[in-house]
């Protein structure tokens, strides 16, 4: 065999390394030996430079639009919004201050003029009695139908020969006893805004039998008179009861009422105090034992009958003075006395009396300031009248706007 043949045979695809780690193989078609491309992944020496970075793929496209949530639970009620803000021109007379009626929210003008600082639209007539026995229970009276009600057994004591007052919220009944006639330093008191019975408390230093109570309204009650002379003084602020100036009027079966600077108590004679020394004077003479107060709001209070047919006698206020008697005669019985007198703004109220024949009946009448003229009320006597006893006179009254 001949080189030549040797060499192919033998060389072809054959390799061999040098030293600087370059791989040959031979080639027998061109019988040269050439680099075999291999290197090593470690060996830079023959790596070509980093290629270039690609440039971003184009952004995909946006998916689809998700279905609409399921609707959520309805929100609760939002607050009721405020009272309408009142006008000015709502104002009975010159100047006033807002303020808020605390059961209903109405937000009103509050006159400077005394006669409307509160506007009556309801009172309250509580205790009494008929031969002998004394009441519990409480009547409400609407002053814009002249309708009463029984709302129950509300005190905590019978009232015979009582008297009362009020602040802005609250009625107080004084002289309380389940016996008759009863007399007693006890107090009871009554929540006019929800007709609800406070208990009691509230007592008189002395005790008293049919005395009388003059109110500074909103500010404070006084009592004197039912047996003592003693006058107790009842803060609606601190509702603590003190003593303050004697008043000189020491008989019992006492009526009493008042005006805007001064309250009256009488029993023939009359005394009178003045809410800012507290000091007392004399009065006119006017009826005697068994005649009641009606407070009026018209520049005016009224004496009522001595258990006797007199009519009602008016006088002044802010004086005491006597201006005259009231000519109208009354609906139905017309001997009468111990009248549960009742103030309204725009008239006053008997609910229920002594009167004869029948001695304690529930007999009722109203009377408007501007006519003094007393009448049945625009829903008739049966509405009128209180209901929950078979008759009630010298009970306590209260009043509230």
């Amino acid at each position: 065999m001949g080189w030549a043949s040797y060499r192919i045979s033998n060389f072809d695809g054959k390799t061999k390394t040098l030293a600087d780690g370059r791989r040959w193989a031979y080639n027998a078609a061109k019988d040269v030996w050439r680099i075999k491309v291999e290197v090593n992944a470690q060996d830079t020496k023959y790596q070509g430079a980093a290629g270039t970075n690609g440039t971003n793929g184009s952004n995909g496209a946006t998916g689809a639009t998700g279905a609409t949530g399921a609707t959520g639970p309805t929100g609760p009620t939002g607050p009721t919004g405020g009272a309408t803000f009142p006008s000015s021109s709502t104002l009975s007379s010159a100047g006033g201050t807002l303020s808020i009626d605390g059961p209903s929210g109405s937000v009103f003008w509050k006159s400077e003029d005394w006669n409307y600082r509160i506007v009556f639209n309801r009172g309250y007539m509580a205790g009494g009695y008929r031969s002998s026995s004394p009441w519990k229970n409480v009547n409400k009276t609407i002053h814009a139908t002249d309708t009463s009600s029984n709302l129950g057994d509300l005190m905590t004591r019978g009232g015979s020969y009582i008297d009362g007052g009020w602040s802005d919220q609250y009625g107080y009944s004084w002289g309380l006893d389940n016996a008759y006639p009863g007399t007693t330093v006890y107090g009871w008191s009554f929540n006019m805004s929800n007709d609800t019975s406070r208990g009691s408390g509230w007592n008189m230093t002395v005790a008293r039998n049919d005395s009388g109570v003059m109110m500074d309204e909103g500010k404070a009650a006084f009592m004197s008179g039912g047996g003592s002379s003693v006058t107790n003084k009842l803060p609606f602020s601190t509702e603590t009861m003190g003593i303050t100036t004697d008043s000189g009027m020491a008989t019992n079966y006492n009526g009493a009422a008042h005006g805007e600077h001064k309250g009256y108590i009488w029993n023939g004679a009359m005394r009178i105090i003045s809410y800012a020394t507290e000091s007392w004077v004399g009065g006119p003479a006017t009826n005697g034992t068994h005649s009641k107060g009606l407070t009026g709001k018209a520049g005016s209070f009224y004496v009522g009958p001595a258990n006797s047919s007199d009519k009602l006698k008016r006088h002044d206020n802010s004086s005491g003075s006597y201006t005259t008697t009231i000519t109208a005669a009354y609906p139905g019985l017309t001997t009468q006395g111990e009248n549960n007198f009742q103030t309204g703004t725009e008239k006053g109220y008997c609910i229920a009396m002594w009167a004869s024949p029948g001695s304690q009946v529930n007999d009722s009448w109203v009377m408007s300031w501007s006519n003094e003229t007393p009448n049945h009320g625009v829903a008739g006597h049966a509405a009128l009248q209180p209901k929950g006893q078979p008759g009630a006179s010298s009970g306590s009254t209260f009043s509230a706007g």
